[in-house]
Order: structure tokens, then sequence, then C-alpha cells
């Protein structure tokens, strides 16, 4: 059984990994994309985020070991989707952006 304790702390932490500046602990990707493609370099921080966020709840009991799972699997989904328009177009599109964000936002209410 979890306790109250590890409740708020669980729910700080979650809480403090949403509200950071970007970039304030989470590494820019360095895995190919260009220095000025400001949207996938957001893009990327925002799944490193979710992927912390995703490991705190797991290991707090609020989400299953299948759970976690699938929502590591859906974010690396996003993350190699990302690269591949980054690449292929060299950079991502706005458009691109808000439908990889619209899919964190989902991933993010599943995790609360």
């Amino acid at each position: 059984m979890i306790s109250n304790f590890s409740r708020v702390l669980t729910a700080i932490l979650i809480f403090a990994a949403s509200t950071m500046p970007a970039g304030a602990t989470i590494k820019p990707p360095a895995h190919g994309t260009h220095k000025t493609d400001t949207l996938h370099s957001r893009l990327i921080m925002r799944i490193d985020a979710a992927e912390a966020k995703v490991k705190v709840a797991h290991k707090a009991g609020g989400l299953s070991a299948t759970k976690a799972g699938q929502l590591r699997k859906q974010l690396a989904k996003i993350r190699v989707e990302a690269a591949g328009c980054a690449k292929q177009q060299g950079f991502l599109s706005a458009g691109e952006s808000a439908s990889y964000h619209r899919m964190l936002d989902d991933i993010e209410r599943k995790i609360a």
C-alpha cells in the first residue's frame, strides 16, 4: 500500500517535471536534428519529460508494468516518427509538431 507521503511526493515530482523550464535538466537532443529545428528539439524534450513521468508513476505504483510499457512504446513511436519527418524534410513542420503534442497530451492524461 502506498503511503500518503509517497503519493504527495509523487505528485510533487510529476508537477515539477511538467512545469520545469524547457531544457532545465533535460539535455537537448543529440541525435541528428538540426540545431535550428526548435520544434523538433522541444518535442524531444517533452518526450523525455513524459518518459520520466512514466518512470516515476510506475515506481510509485500509479501505473502497472504493462501500462507503463505501453506508454513507453507510444513515446518511442512518436520519437521515431518525428525524427523521420525531421530528417526527410530537414525540419519538423508546425502541423506535425502540433499533432505529436496532442498525442503527448493524451499520454500524459493516462499517466495522471
